[in-house]
């Protein structure tokens, strides 16, 4: 296979933008300018930073951490003493000093946008000095094809190729060392043609990250650079770096080469999501990490938060997300009385013979506090707050034989302040009688892989079509499950 040259965008690359993304990073931007020069928020950025240190390492196999090692040196910050035996592959020195190399790039890239310095090839070979600094060698090829270890080559292009072999036995080509240098050029050069142009920041970032690793202009670590890279743009837009936790690995390999046959979907899917989630962590841990202050500090704190939440602006947002989520609330009762009836009409059939009945209902005033323990589980396992004081309201599909089976569309506010972002969590549990008569209900079992995010800011008619999507594949799922048991 031949290296083939790194491509500009499509001329419609605007139609790749996720409005989601927009709608959502506004209301974070919006908290960004209330806590930006907070301790809060230092502390928030402090274990984000330190998240991006470890992960971006793991992900490309330079080293290993177990998962409670990982959570340690998060919340306490990069020690040896931390790293017990065995949580490793590698020395705990080298990794301590691994991950400071890799979370000083942080600094060096917030410096960058500080500075409104232009990218250029020095500066991305300085980049890659940094995050292998501790690094001393790679694994390569001898003449015989025999893998051997060598110096690497340090803030300076290859000299050989570096061409892998995927699982298929393929050989991949990237770019052959003699033309590096022009395609560097030409890859500044188009990124700084994308910013005149405004492209958004979740294509820029995936174009420039497929587009570096396409060329692999270094010896070895070039997947960080490119998630460095990558965090560059998304940073200079006020989002948060790119994360790619290491669960999600195969993924992130998937969308690079779907990038690689011209599909750059994928990779900015990928984006999005990582950056949704971390605006959700964002708005979601705020009060988790900040520091305890003198009672005086709390008092005075109600008389702020009692203006807060008689502002007007306040008011405005919340009447602007009911509207949005009372949209939603309909399309779910529809959808869920719809099928209700379907299956009466199937069970009816059976003339008694069997006893399986079917409702579809949405919450009262009186009624609007239940299933808050399954609301909250489903949150914590999720990674967010659930705000069910500020909003809470459901709708629910039912099918009795004297047990239920519960399937629960909540509709709550997420974060502990509340900011105009909503959700929509999807879940399932069964209520049981056993032969004393005693009602027992199962664990909730949630119904997709993320909840349903909107705002206030959301378009409603393109919110409805995304929601209508989701909840279908939560139905499917859920009633999947129910006909197991049946």
């Amino acid at each position: 296979m031949e290296y083939q040259r790194i491509k500009d965008l499509p001329s419609n690359f605007n139609e790749l933008q996720s409005e989601t993304l927009s709608a959502l990073a506004y209301v974070w931007r919006e908290q960004f300018e209330k806590m930006k020069s907070s301790n809060l928020y230092k502390l928030f950025n402090e274990k984000l930073y330190r998240r991006w240190a470890i992960e971006t390492g793991i992900i490309e196999n330079i080293y290993d951490l177990d998962r409670g090692t990982t959570e340690i040196l998060i919340n306490q910050g990069f020690c040896e003493s931390l790293i017990s035996h065995g949580s490793s592959n590698k020395s705990p020195d080298f990794i301590i000093n691994t991950l400071k190399a890799h979370r000083n790039t942080i600094d060096f890239l917030f410096d960058f946008v500080k500075r409104g310095r232009e990218l250029t090839c020095s500066y991305i070979k300085e980049l890659h000095q940094l995050l292998a600094s501790t690094q001393e060698t790679s694994i390569g090829k001898d003449q015989f094809h025999r893998k051997v270890s060598v110096e690497l080559l340090k803030g300076t292009w290859k000299k050989y190729p570096n061409n892998p072999t995927r699982p298929n036995g393929e050989v991949f080509a990237y770019c052959p060392p003699e033309h590096v240098q022009s395609e560097m050029d030409q890859l500044v050069k188009l990124h700084q043609k994308h910013l005149s142009n405004g492209v958004p920041a979740e294509i820029e970032a995936a174009w420039l990250h497929h587009r570096f690793t396409q060329i692999h202009p270094f010896q070895d670590g070039n997947g960080r650079v490119a998630r460095a890279l990558a965090s560059l743009v998304l940073i200079q837009n006020n989002y948060f770096p790119l994360v790619v936790p290491r669960e999600f690995r195969l993924d992130y390999i998937q969308g690079l080469e779907s990038a690689d046959d011209g599909d750059l979907k994928p990779l900015i899917r990928m984006i999005v999501k990582f950056q949704r989630n971390e605006i959700k962590r964002a708005l979601s841990i705020v009060d988790d990490v900040e520091h305890a202050n003198a009672m005086n500090d709390l008092v005075k704190s109600f008389d702020s938060k009692i203006k807060q939440r008689q502002e007007e602006k306040y008011n405005s947002i919340l009447e602007q997300s009911d509207q949005n989520a009372q949209k939603l609330i309909n399309a779910a009762l529809n959808r869920a009385d719809k099928i209700s009836s379907e299956l009466n009409s199937i069970f009816d059939k059976f003339n008694g013979l069997v006893k399986y009945t079917s409702f579809a209902c949405q919450n009262e005033e009186h009624t609007d506090h239940w299933f808050r323990n399954q609301i909250i589980k489903v949150a914590k396992e999720k990674d967010y707050f659930a705000d069910t004081r500020t909003y809470r309201k459901w709708i629910r599909l039912t099918i009795s034989n004297g047990g239920q089976h519960n399937i629960i569309f909540s509709f709550h506010c997420l974060g502990s302040n509340f900011t105009g972002t909503m959700c929509v969590s999807a879940f399932i549990f069964e209520r049981l009688k056993d032969e004393g008569n005693e009602t027992r209900e199962t664990q909730a079992i949630s119904l997709t892989d993320d909840v349903f995010i909107f705002t206030h800011k959301d378009d409603s008619e393109q919110l409805l079509l995304h929601f209508k999507k989701w909840i279908e594949e939560a139905l499917m799922v859920g009633l999947a499950q129910i006909k197991e048991q049946i």
